[in-house]
């Protein structure tokens, strides 16, 4: 164990696809970096999960069942008050993290008193059987700027606790959550980034359009929340989807 190795609370929501879910898991398993637990957040499957029995036998796995279906907002938030970490780590239950991922971050934050790090990632595109990489980790989002370009993946994001003070993701958000929840702790402290790929990000192409509805809808939703918030900033995001519309982004 390294001299400075503090428990890492890694955060799965999950909603069926549970043989994605098991290669998921085990990426975490996999971990050089050994401190840590799990909160595995079923969002009201209807799947049969017996496959992950053994599993949820470690004594760093816990696994909670939401009674309906309410979302990864709902069910991140639910985790965190669970968490006991003194940082928090997110992972989505189709993504991978590389065997040094926590361990190369977590180093990388301490060594550099930081209290968030975002890192580079790698895209898979199953549908198209090709890999992209993102070298997004460089980028250091301040307040405002993740609500107008946000690259932030949520598998790479990890946390430290105390500077989140209760502040939760936006339950009915069900698309965007993780931006606007970016947005919301850039008033806090700077977003830093780490460029090393050390994660894959698994996504479908065929999905795409139906994302695209999803996302205006979220803006909206966005819209909405920043008028009763900030109205300058509410003029600022309004603008800028305008302009998004009319070049058709």
């Amino acid at each position: 164990m390294l001299v400075d190795e503090p428990l890492i609370s890694v955060i799965i929501p999950f909603y069926n696809r549970i043989d994605k879910l098991i290669l998921t898991l085990n990426s975490v398993l996999l971990q050089s970096y050994k401190n840590y637990e799990i909160l595995l957040i079923d969002d009201c499957s209807f799947e049969d999960i017996s496959k992950i029995n053994n599993f949820l036998i470690n004594d760093n796995i816990f696994y909670y069942r939401n009674l309906i279906n309410s979302g990864p907002g709902f069910s991140r938030n639910f985790a965190l008050e669970k968490a006991r970490g003194e940082y928090i780590a997110f992972l989505d239950s189709d993504d991978l993290w590389l065997q040094d991922k926590l361990k190369i971050q977590i180093q990388y934050m301490i060594s550099k008193n930081i209290n968030f790090c975002h890192t580079s990632y790698i895209k898979k595109i199953n549908t198209h059987k090709k890999n992209i990489n993102f070298n997004t980790g460089f980028i250091n989002y301040f307040y405002p700027l993740p609500l107008f370009t946000c690259h932030i993946a949520m598998p790479t994001v990890i946390i430290k606790k105390s500077i989140l003070n209760n502040l939760n993701f936006q339950n009915d958000l069900r698309f965007m959550e993780d931006t606007f929840f970016w947005y919301q702790l850039s008033k806090k402290t700077l977003l830093y980034g780490l460029n090393k790929k050390l994660s894959v990000i698994n996504t479908n192409i065929n999905s795409s359009y139906l994302n695209k509805k999803m996302i205006i809808n979220a803006r909206k939703q966005i819209k909405k929340k920043l008028y009763n918030e900030n109205y300058l900033i509410y003029c600022l995001f309004s603008l800028y989807l305008k302009i998004r519309n009319i070049i058709n982004l």
